[in-house]
């Protein structure tokens, strides 16, 4: 569950949504829009009632109040969003989520054989045994550990690795 101040509220005429669009242009987002809701391109934008000029390198961040109203002053029309909208909608934000990662993944955490030790109750000789053996699955080792350096692992891989035995 995301907690609601990294929410940011949406609203286009009487449709309103609370998304996490934080990280994404203004022009992402009313693509999106304008995919799921078959809304207009070229809507004014308000963000926390400021005009936004520059849509393309606007970027959003956490909390942000986004207004979305048709030009010449008059707001959108047209009923409530759907529950099915809702939920394209969430899926467009788990989707630019996706899109985000891929241009600027997270940075994962490795950890070494003392870390598995500790956990497993062992030695880390036993780990580096361990994986010599192929006991500890391929996907859980950094690549180029081992070959004559120190053994790192992906955590979270390990954690599940460890958890699933």
């Amino acid at each position: 569950m995301v907690a609601l101040e990294q929410l940011n509220h949406i609203s286009y005429g009487p449709n309103d949504a609370e998304l996490n669009i934080a990280g994404y242009t203004v022009a992402q987002v009313e693509e999106a829009l304008w995919e799921v809701l078959n809304l207009e391109p070229g809507l004014l934008c308000y963000v926390d009632r400021n005009l936004i000029l520059d849509k393309e390198n606007f970027v959003l961040g956490m909390g942000l109040t986004v207004l979305f109203w048709r030009p010449f002053g008059f707001k959108g029309s047209g009923g409530s969003l759907s529950e099915r909208q809702i939920v394209a909608l969430e899926r467009i934000a788990v989707a630019f989520e996706r899109v985000a990662d891929h241009f600027d993944p997270p940075k994962r955490t490795t950890v070494g054989t003392r870390y598995i030790a500790t956990r497993l109750g062992i030695s880390t000789k036993w780990v580096g045994d361990l994986v010599r053996k192929g006991e500890i699955p391929k996907s859980c080792i950094c690549p180029k550990a081992g070959e004559g350096k120190y053994w790192r692992f992906w955590k979270d891989k390990i954690d599940d690795w460890i958890e699933e035995r």
